[in-house]
């Protein structure tokens, strides 16, 4: 399989099925394919969905951290990271 292009018609999908399953664990990009032409659909592995999502859930958790700090409701780090005193050990 010819790994330069990314961009395939849908009958080339149809014909390659086979070995492109076979191959799909190696590509960590995904595969365009085109209908009359025009990008129709993105086909992405498993492992790369994953690792997809993960890099959006940590760009969410930044940007939730950014608001909070723009918002003035963060800690300073030296106060949220230093251990916390057990209720009835003083």
């Amino acid at each position: 399989m010819n790994g330069s292009s990314r961009n395939r018609p849908i009958r080339w999908l149809g014909a390659h099925a086979a070995e492109f399953v076979r191959h799909w664990d190696g590509w960590q990009e995904p595969l365009v394919v085109a209908k009359s032409g025009q990008a129709g659909a993105a086909l992405q592995g498993c492992d790369s969905s994953e690792q997809t999502q993960e890099v959006v859930e940590l760009g969410k958790i930044l940007t939730t951290g950014n608001r909070r700090i723009a918002a003035g409701r963060a800690e300073p780090a030296t106060r949220a990271l230093r251990p916390r005193q057990r209720a009835g050990k003083r």
